[in-house]
């Protein structure tokens, strides 16, 4: 790397054996760069002995200028923004994660692709689940089944939608939040959250038999009719 009274410009380059006491051992390699346009992620990605774990290329507008007003690290508002990341199904970052969540996690996947500038990003966040329980519950839970979840991500919102199954009986829910054009820079920078009293959202179940809850709630509910609800904020 060098640096003569402007941005950081340098690279690196770097493999690593990981190993752990519960999830065995992974092989790290990283390989970035950095200079006066951003931060340019070549790769960066984990393989355990029999797959690929968890993977990223894409380009960051972060530029290093040590010794700067306002700190080091500095964004360029209309720099391009490209990620493109994948935590691939069943691999042993989604069993770590759900351990340290306490969950139990049935062919999990995530995607990630974003693109634009950091002014105007947009692009999508798509996680899906064949089934999730969570196991350090006092009590028995409902089983959550055949999850999937969409975000898309617009320079004036965002907004998300997720489909399951709880008890085999469906469920769907939707959210949309206006962003102002400093959002993203507020919320990865200061973390100030947006407006959320501008959100809307919705939350629907059809003709759910309630038969499929009432052992959750034998002191209220019989197992008999069925159940619709619409929320609406």
């Amino acid at each position: 790397g060098g640096w003569t009274n402007g941005p950081l410009a340098g690279a690196v380059d770097a493999v690593a054996d990981i190993r752990t006491r519960s999830a065995g051992a992974f092989l790290a390699r990283a390989s970035i760069t950095a200079g006066g346009e951003g931060v340019a992620i070549r790769q960066l990605s984990v393989l355990s002995a029999t797959q690929n774990v968890f993977r990223a290329e894409g380009s960051l507008p972060w530029v290093l200028r040590p010794g700067a007003a306002g700190g080091a690290w500095q964004v360029r508002p209309d720099g391009p923004l490209r990620i493109h990341a994948v935590a691939e199904t069943n691999s042993m970052l989604w069993r770590v994660l759900a351990a340290q969540a306490g969950l139990r996690l049935n062919d999990p996947r995530a995607v990630i692709d974003l693109t634009g500038t950091w002014e105007k990003p947009q692009g999508r966040v798509s996680a899906q689940a064949r089934e999730v329980q969570l196991v350090r519950a006092d009590r028995p839970l409902p089983a959550v089944s055949n999850l999937d979840f969409q975000l898309q991500c617009e320079p004036d919102d965002a907004h998300a939608r997720l489909t399951a199954l709880i008890e085999k009986q469906p469920i769907r829910a939707t959210v949309r939040v206006p962003l102002g054009w400093n959002a993203w820079d507020a919320l990865i920078q200061r973390r100030v959250l947006p407006d959320w009293e501008r959100a809307t959202g919705e939350v629907q179940i059809e003709h759910a038999e309630v038969a499929a809850f009432a052992p959750f709630a034998p002191a209220v509910l019989s197992p008999q009719g069925e159940a619709n609800v619409d929320l609406r904020l």
